[in-house]
Parts: structure tokens; sequence; C-alpha cells
């Protein structure tokens, strides 16, 4: 908490203001006993612009000495807003004085909102200081009912993608209590230390928007799409969803697209043609094999001709030579 407070009321022993550093140095001082319950009776409360609204807060134990009220929205700090010591409460930096109001008693500190408006929209955490322990309730979510609200939720993309591939980023927009058209705009941030860009924007903003039946007819959710195609390395980062709408600018918390270096389709093509290859080398060694063994037959036939033709003159010299020996003997 904020250490900085204007008292709104002084103490009645000494009349000095109390701080909240006195109070936590105070509690320094104690010790630590069973805990103490904190009760906010209602999880959500809806008031419109004007209207006033009382946040109850109450505790199981009498004579608590110290009170917080502390506001929180999504994406924020706590914010303190009021704090007490016994009788002695301050309104912290920041909180609107004149618009709220603190009622309280020995065992509850209540807060209450005059006028609420629609920067008032939170939720509200009440919490005491007992024994040097801190505790704090569940928290009470002040809804404006008739305030111009805008969302803007992005999905995140669980596989990365490859080189190649095609992409589609979603964004998702909720706004209602506005009329007019919203403007949406897309940046992508890249490596680190470089500065987001606009790479697009959309210029039918009423495609794909549709009334939200459950949140009155003042509500609309549109879906925007951004189309990545063909993806390469430099495609990567992260990609944000912006949107201008009810007099205020809200960015989505982005989609992370990772680009790896192969696209699946590339190992795919990859593995076709090795396949296709290991056919032809198949069929090659077939072919080869049946042009060896054709050549090695008619090696063998030529040899045996050879050899029959050897033979049949051997068989047709032999009888000739005897015939010659004959005729020479008996000459």
């Amino acid at each position: 908490f904020s250490l900085s407070g204007r008292s709104v009321r002084q103490s009645r022993e000494n009349g000095k203001m109390i701080t909240i550093a006195d109070l936590f140095l105070l509690g320094s001082f104690l010790y630590s006993i069973s805990g103490i319950m904190v009760h906010q009776w209602q999880p959500a409360v809806a008031s419109k612009r004007g209207s006033s609204v009382i946040l109850p807060c109450s505790s199981s134990e009498d004579a608590v000495e110290i009170w917080v009220w502390v506001k929180h929205v999504p994406g924020r700090a706590f914010i303190p807003v009021v704090s007490s010591y016994y009788q002695s409460y301050t309104f912290e930096k920041g909180a609107e004085e004149s618009n709220l109001e603190i009622k309280m008693n020995q065992n509850s500190f209540n807060l209450t909102f005059k006028s609420v408006e629609a920067s008032d929209e939170g939720t509200y955490y009440c919490g005491v200081y007992w024994y040097n322990h801190f505790y704090l309730g569940d928290g009470v979510f002040l809804f404006v009912s008739d305030s111009p609200t805008v969302q803007v939720q992005q999905h995140y993309l669980l596989d990365p993608a490859s080189e190649g591939d095609d992409v589609t980023l979603n964004c998702t927009v909720v706004s209602g209590g506005c009329a007019g058209e919203h403007s949406v705009y897309w940046f992508r941030h890249g490596t680190p230390g470089s500065q987001p860009g606009i790479i697009y924007t959309h210029g039918d903003r009423s495609a794909g928007c549709e009334k939200n039946p459950e949140a009155g007819s003042s509500t609309q959710s549109c879906v925007y799409h951004l189309p990545k195609r063909n993806l390469s390395t430099t495609d990567a980062g992260t990609y944000y969803c912006a949107v201008a709408a009810c007099g205020r600018i809200v960015t989505g918390k982005g989609a992370r697209l990772e680009v790896t270096g192969e696209s699946q389709s590339s190992n795919i093509l990859l593995v076709l043609l090795w396949r296709r290859a290991g056919t032809f080398i198949y069929y090659d060694a077939v072919i080869f094999t049946e042009m060896s063994w054709l050549q090695f037959f008619r090696h063998k036939k030529r040899s045996l001709q050879a050899r029959k033709g050897r033979l049949l003159l051997e068989l047709y010299a032999v009888p000739t030579l005897i015939n010659q020996r004959r005729m020479t003997r008996r000459s």
C-alpha cells in the first residue's frame, strides 16, 4: 500500500495524522494468534452510472484496529483506496474522496460510492490487519452495467508453423454501451528491440459481427481474421490486435507465431521423392541383374558353340590323319 495519505479524521488522543506506516509499525510489535474471517457477502454488484452503491465488509472479531479497501483491475497492480486505524480513516492518493464514504463500527467497514462512474468498475477487496497477520476477503466485483465496454480476445497458436504453410490469426472483439463503428488494427512485433508496426487495417468492420443475446441488445461480438499465406521465417513474431472504440484503444495480449525452417509439405514431398528414387533404384537393380545374367548366358552359349566347333573339327581331323598315315605305310 502507499505510505502517503491524507487524514480525514485525526486521532482523538494526540491530534496527529496517522499513516499506513504507523499502522504496520504498530502491528510489528503484536504477536500472532489464530486467524480471523473477513466477510464480503456479495461476489458481484451491478450498478448504473450515477447511482449509489454500498460494498459491505465485516469481520468475525470485534474491535479490529486496522481496515483497508483495495481495488484491482485485470492487468494492473492493486490500488489502495482507503485505510483505517481505530476510528480514524484515510483515503489514499488517487481515490475520489468526494465520491466515497466510509461507515464503520467495531466489526464492519463499509465502502459507499455516492455516484458510480465507469472508472469505478473493478474488483474491491476488504482486508484487516490482525495480530501481525493480514487477511483479505473474497472480493466483490463492481459492474457498471451501462458503461461502454470493449474486450479484445486473441487465441494462442499452440503449434509452430513451417515455411510455406498457411495460418490464420483470429481476434474477437466484444463491445457494448457505445454507438458507432470501431476500428481494428494488427501490429507485429518481430525481433527483440524492434518497434511494432501496423501491418493490416480491417476495412469492412461490420463483417462477422453478431449481437450477443446474453449480454443485451447493445452488446455485439465481432470476429476478425488475419490470413498469412506462404509463411517464411521473417513472418515470425507476436501479432497484436488493437481496437479503437468507445473513446479508447484496447489491445489484445498478442499471439506468438513461430516459423520453423522446413515446411511439412516439403518433408512429405522429400519422402515421396525418396520412395520414388528407391523404386527406380530397385527396378534398375533388377534390370541390371537380368542384363548381367543375359550377358553371362550369351557368353556361355558362345563358349559352348566354340567348343562344339573345335570338337567337330577334331572329329573330322582324326580320320583324315589316320588315312594319311595308312597311305604313307603302304608306299
